[in-house]
């Protein structure tokens, strides 16, 4: 529905204009955030564990769309928004601990050797269905090119 959505003509010109209006340098993330929550658009900053901006998505509720910084334009993209947005030290340590966390559980998950075989045979079987999957679908398309 989003995508039929961005193909009408002018259809992002509001959520630029909302956007361009609530960029101001003296505004942290958050207060964006909020600015733009009060106008039903949610924003969603993808955030490495470095703690730079790779990705900005708006989510604007009131015309039913979705689309990235780069899909409104050069000056809403990524690198736009990590200058205007300096990550602070408290959010890049913070970035930083979650990281390590999600390598100390994955690190703890194969620690346990039961559960790591258990883990690698479950891997197993979706490769499989999937590879079964995928087998059944080129029949498929095979078959409807031969007719």
């Amino acid at each position: 529905m989003s995508k039929d959505n961005l193909k009408k003509p002018g259809a992002l010109d509001r959520l630029r204009q909302t956007v361009k209006d609530a960029m101001s340098p003296h505004n942290t993330r958050d207060e964006f955030r909020q600015l733009l929550k009060a106008e039903s658009i949610n924003t969603v900053f993808r955030i490495n564990p470095v703690g730079r901006v790779y990705g900005v998505t708006f989510i604007d509720h009131t015309n039913g769309i979705v689309a990235n910084g780069s899909v409104l334009g050069r000056e809403f993209s990524a690198g736009v928004f990590n200058e205007l947005f300096p990550t602070s030290r408290k959010e890049t340590l913070h970035t930083a601990e979650q990281h390590a966390e999600r390598q100390y559980e994955q690190r703890s998950r194969t620690a346990n050797p039961v559960s790591g075989v258990v883990d690698t045979l479950l891997d197993l079987v979706d490769a499989r269905a999937f590879e079964e999957q995928q087998r059944i679908q080129r029949r498929r398309r095979k078959r409807k090119l031969h007719r």
